[in-house]
């Protein structure tokens, strides 16, 4: 698999539903094994359903785009700007909410892809700097986000199902 292949493209409006598919099918396969099976359905039920993905498709404020590996769809990131972004810790900022890809396409470094590509979007929008919350326990993204340049600022809470989880903010600069 060679990862010039890989085309960075919008979220098409006929294509929410396999947006809430891939949502639901990367998140499954990052987190569902670390979680209590009861707790993980209830937040599932909650923040990945169509009609939740479809809110949040609609929010002007909040953009997806999709990483394609020749015909196929492999993760998808969403990016958020302004009143779309979960919290407000910067002025003039840009959030990055969810970035996933596909277990079996993790290899082909599309994760260096996307964060280029959002440095790329947040510049075009003179935006100054980039954030976003990663489970703590989740020491491969923390470790990733720490090698391309985001140093920790906080922690939020983060509820899955009635599990009380901890968040590290991260945040890059731009300027």
């Amino acid at each position: 698999m060679v990862s010039e292949k890989i085309r960075i493209r919008d979220v098409q409006p006929t294509e929410v539903a396999l947006l809430q598919q891939i949502s639901s099918k990367t998140f499954v396969e990052a987190f569902e094994h670390l979680n209590n099976p009861s707790d993980f359905k209830m937040y599932m039920d909650e923040a990945f359903t169509l009609e939740q993905i479809k809110l949040e498709y609609e929010n002007p404020n909040s953009y997806h785009f999709f990483a394609e590996y020749n015909a196929d769809i492999i993760g998808f990131v969403k990016l958020n700007l302004q009143t779309a972004q979960t919290e407000m810790p910067f002025k003039n900022a840009l959030e990055i909410q969810r970035i996933y890809i596909i277990s079996k396409y993790q290899g082909l470094k599309v994760g260096k892809q996307f964060l280029q590509f959002v440095i790329d979007f947040a510049k075009q929008k003179r935006i100054d700097k980039i954030w976003l919350g990663v489970w703590d326990k989740n020491l491969r993204a923390i470790s990733f986000y720490e090698r391309n340049g985001f140093v920790a600022f906080s922690k939020h809470k983060f509820m899955v199902g009635t599990d009380l989880q901890f968040d590290i903010m991260m945040q890059l600069d731009l300027v």
